[in-house]
């Protein structure tokens, strides 16, 4: 007796949580190179090094929350809300409608933009940038755009 079957599988995985976890070593280690030129532990070049470094980790920081922003935005858009609770939890009737922008969602439009317009779709707030954490997320992204 010969059984034949065929399936198919997806598996989403969402990079914002890494990101994320990455920028608080980061702002600690940042924190730790304040702390010891504030007092006093590098001279000459080593300070010069601690100022590079620590530069390095706050830029790391912001271009790293963006990338939190924009991977949990796409990831929602693509998988549909829910999709973190595996396939029993995705709601795929908002998945399929996200589908029906994707192309509106995707294109040139700014993060805050998106991450709003999916809200809107969604009928859920969208981001009050008068207050937090709506207002974090625009700074966060301004910051961003002003090194790039």
């Amino acid at each position: 007796m010969t059984i034949k079957a065929r399936g198919s599988m997806s598996v989403t995985y969402d990079m914002a949580p890494q990101f994320l976890a990455a920028s608080n070593l980061f702002i600690e280690e940042a924190l730790q190179l304040e702390s010891n030129c504030r007092n006093g532990m590098y001279t000459g070049e080593e300070e010069a090094t601690a100022e590079v470094k620590h530069k390095g980790l706050v830029t790391a920081v912001i271009l790293q929350c963006c990338a939190a922003m924009e991977t949990s935005l796409y990831t929602v858009s693509v998988a549909g809300p829910g999709w973190h609770h595996g396939s029993n939890g995705v709601a795929v009737e908002d998945r399929e409608y996200l589908k029906l922008f994707a192309s509106d969602i995707d294109d040139k439009r700014g993060t805050i933009e998106k991450f709003n317009m999916v809200l809107n779709l969604l009928k859920l707030e969208p981001f009050d940038l008068g207050r937090n954490p709506g207002q974090d997320a625009s700074l966060v992204v301004k910051l961003r755009n002003s090194l790039i």
